[in-house]
């Protein structure tokens, strides 16, 4: 059995009356694992975690206490409105678009050729080796629908905040004990 834990999780939400140019990113990385315990912690005594993270604990105001993990090197990036990159990337598609189903994109962590885009089938016929592990189809589908559920969680959450999630970033990786996939927050 795999599961899946977030890793790095950012997002941009706006304000209803701001427009698109209005953009507040958030880096959530140490924010979501504790502020958020919907998504990452015990909802009761007897009940397991919504999804897993590498998060254990905080240890300070900006600083959090993870899993040792190896990385995957791909970002997975959920968007319900066309803007930024994605702009650039698209010639045609007009600012503001809204996405429904919300669209998921995986870019390959690759500085120096500026993180390109992969598509599903890249991902796969790569087959990249993170840890002891390789990423196939089970993999790659329990992060792709971990990616959309947690945008779908966090967009209801904004929204009752009267702000709307526009994209949001997740990263995963191993546990380096357990060979366990799983998201790092």
């Amino acid at each position: 059995m795999v599961s899946v834990l977030c890793l790095g999780l950012g997002a941009r939400t706006v304000p209803p009356d701001r427009g698109i140019r209005g953009l507040r990113f958030w880096n959530l990385g140490t924010v979501t694992p504790s502020g958020c315990p919907f998504l990452t912690s015990d909802r009761g005594q007897d009940s397991k975690p919504c999804i897993k993270t590498s998060w254990v604990r905080m240890s300070g105001k900006q600083n959090y206490v993870a899993r040792k993990c190896h990385m995957i090197p791909l970002e997975w990036v959920t968007r319900r409105v066309a803007t930024g990159s994605f702009l650039r990337r698209h010639a045609g598609v007009t600012e503001g678009y809204t996405f429904t189903p919300p669209k998921l994109e995986t870019f390959f962590k690759d500085d120096a050729n500026h993180d390109p885009q992969w598509s599903e089938e890249q991902v796969l016929e790569n087959k990249l080796k993170v840890g002891e592990r390789v990423i196939g189809r089970l993999e790659y589908d329990i992060m792709a629908r971990t990616t959309v559920a947690v945008f779908e969680v966090l967009e209801r959450a904004w929204a009752a905040l009267d702000c709307a999630l526009i994209d949001m970033k997740i990263e995963f990786g191993v546990d380096a004990e357990t060979g366990e996939c799983f998201g790092i927050m």
